[in-house]
């Protein structure tokens, strides 16, 4: 048999720069399929709530970018920012009517947040949730919040001129930035079903002799099965709301305090440092799990007659104090969670998952049953770095 043919340099050289050719097109044919940015509308928060006909109705705030702006992320945010509501049979509906009454094409690519009012979450979120997830295409990026009352009460009550860069800021703050797309996601298909959402609320700033109304966070809302099930909150239990932020494996906040009466005065330490860890045990058919938690906390104030600064063994000899009350936090969190709310936001069913898989799957369809009657012990380790500055006695 002769040699195979074979296509000479030259030859396929010339293939090459056809080939190149019949590319280029492809490549400088632009954004073709893109809408104009000056025929998008930029949904930056989205509320939605439950009616009292079982509607959805959806208020959704809209950045309008300026001719000359590039969209949110460009310009400077130049532009202005819209409220539209509607109502429908579920989120696609609502949407498919506001986007009838639009000159603007919507788009999700820049939402910032997603709220929940409280009637809708208590009744459920799966639906909507799993709308979102599967054909909105926001970042993933995009957190979650539930609030009290009604979404659109709580957006319509923004008057803030920067109510655009207020919402771009809240949704990147520690406390609600963890809460995204991926974050609720894993946690419905999670082991126990069970996790929790940062409350957005409102505030009060004034500033020369003007009152605005600006978005916040305030609390925590315990969601399970996709239904909210509780609301943690300081104004409810200062107690219990660090107790929970200190177990829950995503901290809602680092600049947390807890205060100390003695001596006549106060003693006030915060947070800067915490390491958690889930030990657990499975013996005679009991099962148990050990939480090890390791804080750092600065003296910020102290108002009582106990000088921090001299001798030393004062600043030991008070970390016991703090580790006692941290302690009787923990378990007034897991009293609420483990026993009134059998909601396992801790995270006790995915650490036995994966330390006793065989045995974790025997009993993960009465998980429920099952976390209420975990034996649980603390082991709490609270070191205070700096003493502060002791007041000056007049």
């Amino acid at each position: 048999m002769g040699d195979a043919p074979t296509i000479s340099r030259k030859k396929f050289k010339s293939v090459l720069r056809l080939s190149l050719l019949l590319l280029l097109p492809m490549t400088i044919s632009g954004c073709w399929d893109q809408d104009e940015v000056n025929h998008v509308g930029f949904i930056i928060a989205a509320g939605i709530d439950s009616t009292q006909e079982d509607m959805v109705h959806l208020t959704i705030q809209v950045f309008i970018p300026n001719p000359t702006s590039g969209g949110p992320d460009e310009g400077g945010g130049e532009g202005r920012l819209f409220t539209y509501m509607c109502s429908g049979k579920s989120i696609p509906d609502a949407l498919s009517s506001l986007q009838n009454k639009l000159p603007r094409t919507l788009s999700w690519d820049h939402t910032k947040l997603f709220i929940f009012g409280e009637k809708l979450a208590t009744l459920g979120l799966k639906d909507d949730l799993d709308f979102l997830f599967r054909d909105v295409e926001s970042r993933e990026q995009a957190n979650f919040l539930i609030c009290k009352g009604t979404a659109e009460k709580l957006l319509n009550s923004l008057d803030d001129p920067n109510t655009y860069d207020t919402l771009i800021r809240i949704g990147e703050m520690p406390s609600v930035n963890a809460y995204n797309m991926n974050y609720v996601e894993e946690s419905i298909s999670g082991e126990s079903g069970s996790f929790v959402l940062p409350i957005a609320d409102t505030m009060s700033l004034s500033s020369s002799k003007t009152t605005r109304t600006v978005l916040t966070v305030k609390g925590t809302a315990v969601i399970k099965d996709a239904k909210l099930i509780g609301i943690i909150n300081d104004q409810k239990n200062k107690g219990l709301q660090l107790g929970f932020q200190w177990l829950h494996q995503t901290s809602l906040s680092r600049n947390l305090t807890i205060t100390l009466k003695q001596d006549g005065g106060k003693i006030t330490a915060k947070l800067v440092r915490r390491k958690l860890k889930l030990l657990p045990s499975i013996r005679d058919g009991v099962w148990r799990i050990k939480i090890r938690l390791k804080l750092d906390a600065d003296i910020v104030q102290n108002s009582s007659s106990i000088d921090l600064l001299t001798p030393a063994d004062s600043l030991r000899a008070l970390e016991t104090r703090f580790n006692d009350e941290i302690e009787k936090y923990l378990l007034q969190t897991l009293d609420e969670v483990q026993t009134n709310m059998n909601a396992d936001v801790i995270g006790f069913a995915r650490t036995f998952h994966k330390i006793y898989p065989r045995q974790w799957k025997k009993v993960s369809g009465d998980w429920d049953s099952v976390f209420q009657k975990i034996e649980v012990t603390m082991d709490v380790n609270c070191t205070l770095r700096k003493p502060g500055i002791a007041d000056i006695k007049m």
